[in-house]
């Protein structure tokens, strides 16, 4: 049930289950985990949102990964770090942040999921580094990066994994990822979503609100927007998604794997 992607799931009449009549959907990786680091506590008296993003190199490099830190940070009046030194200035300055939010590769290990880390620059962040050395009052972590929402699954029914260890480390709230996304879909998703956020709604209806946005994104649309973010057109991959010319990001495998855990 863990690895369910309910945001996927249709009703009876073959409509999305995420549409705008329906509730938001939130998820909780146990009963106690919920309760004592989510619901049980006050909203963060922390005010400072950080974003740190790296598109790493090599053949599997990010495109946007960089840009979306950037743009984050301007919607939500934060600072943004971005390149080589991430994890430095992360483990530097995330005790003091309000909202996280990371965009880089994510590697999830089966065997050893405590070795499950985000690529964050120089350095990799996993999750035992997390539970052993950050302490964090955030009211929410935003991982925009692919399998971060994996976990492996105890016989006792325990999760461990990168969303485990920021609950752990003190976030109330995770927006993560069961699978891997194109980055212009996590691009798009996270716009829109920290928009919703910034008017006032809360997470998990924003999270809604964001892929239902994101779904119904025409060509048109697509290409305005990188306009306005001053990128180059001709790098917009339509390809991604030939059965759906006219929302080139409808399959649900673009957003459906987002997914919030904690309060919502």
């Amino acid at each position: 049930m863990h690895d369910v992607p309910f945001m996927a799931l249709q009703t009876s009449d073959g409509n999305w289950l995420v549409r705008d009549e329906n509730p938001a959907i939130a998820l909780a990786p146990s009963a106690t985990i919920l309760v004592r680091y989510a619901l049980g506590r006050p909203a963060s008296s922390q005010q400072q949102h950080y974003c740190f993003g790296y598109n790493s190199v090599g053949d599997d490099a990010l495109t946007y990964a960089e840009h979306e830190a950037q743009e984050i940070a301007k919607l939500v009046g934060g600072q943004a770090w971005t390149g080589a030194l991430a994890t430095d200035q992360f483990l530097r300055y995330a005790h003091d942040a309000r909202i996280i939010h990371i965009a880089s590769h994510c590697v999830y290990d089966a065997q050893q999921p405590l070795n499950s880390h985000l690529i964050l620059g120089n350095e990799t962040l996993s999750a035992q580094t997390i539970m052993d050395h950050v302490q964090i009052d955030t009211d929410l972590v935003v991982l925009s990066a692919c399998v971060s929402g994996r976990s492996f699954v105890a016989v006792s029914d325990d999760q461990y994994g990168l969303q485990r260890a920021f609950l752990y480390a003190g976030t109330r709230s995770l927006l993560c990822s069961l699978w891997n996304a194109s980055d212009v879909a996590a691009l798009f998703v996270m716009d829109r979503f920290y928009r919703q956020l910034q008017a006032g709604v809360r997470i998990a209806l924003a999270l809604k609100h964001a892929v239902i946005a994101v779904r119904d994104l025409t060509r048109v649309d697509i290409i305005k927007q990188f306009q306005i973010w001053q990128l180059p057109t001709s790098a917009i991959p339509f390809e991604l998604d030939g059965q759906h010319n006219d929302s080139p990001l409808a399959d649900p495998r673009f957003w459906a794997g987002f997914m919030v855990i904690g309060k919502a």
